[in-house]
Parts: structure tokens; sequence; C-alpha cells
């Protein structure tokens, strides 16, 4: 039920067609998503675990400190603090839950 729960705590931020290199600028700074998904459309959701990369409504890639890099840019003088280049880490690939039936007497 959790798990349900979490999955409801994400919205979209934003898309953004990456370029030839997978990537796009966010916080003045280049943000690497993936260079196998050069010039596609890329759907961005803020989640409880971070900024999740989504194409075809699979998510692909997620920033997991993107709200810790969100509250130094709004902060002017900590934005020395951010990475040059910011890397998003592959998701492994959603599985089916197996769910245990039982049998009836």
């Amino acid at each position: 039920m959790l798990d349900r729960l979490e999955s409801f705590a994400s919205y979209e931020i934003g898309r953004r067609i990456l370029s030839a290199s997978g990537s796009f600028r966010l916080f003045n700074r280049d943000a690497h998503v993936d260079a196998a998904l050069a010039r596609q459309e890329v759907i961005f959701f803020e989640t409880l675990e971070g900024l999740e990369a989504r194409v075809g409504g699979q998510g692909v890639a997620i920033l997991r400190d993107y709200r810790t890099y969100k509250q130094k840019a709004v902060r002017f003088c900590s934005q020395h603090e951010i990475p040059t280049v910011l890397r998003f880490e592959p998701l492994p690939p959603v599985r089916s839950p197996r769910i245990a039936v039982a049998n009836r007497p």
C-alpha cells in the first residue's frame, strides 16, 4: 500500500528534447540523462526519490539529489556547491509484483 501511495507523490515539472549528447541544461549546468535518448522528448517528474526522467510513460533515469540542488540554486550564494555536471543514474526496469493467491478449501 505504501508503494502505491508514494507513486501518487509525483508531478510533472516539464518536458525537454534532449541534445545530441542526451543532456539538457538544469541549474545552469549540463545534466546528462542518457546518450541513448539523444534528440528524444523526455518528461520530467519530481518524485520522493528525486527528478525522474520518463520516456513513453516508463521511468528511465533519476537525479536523486535534485531537491538539494534545487534548494541551493534558489540561494545564489550556494550555487558553487552544485556540481559543474549533473548525472542522472539509470532506473532498473519496472517488474510486475508477484501476487500470491491462496487456494480456497
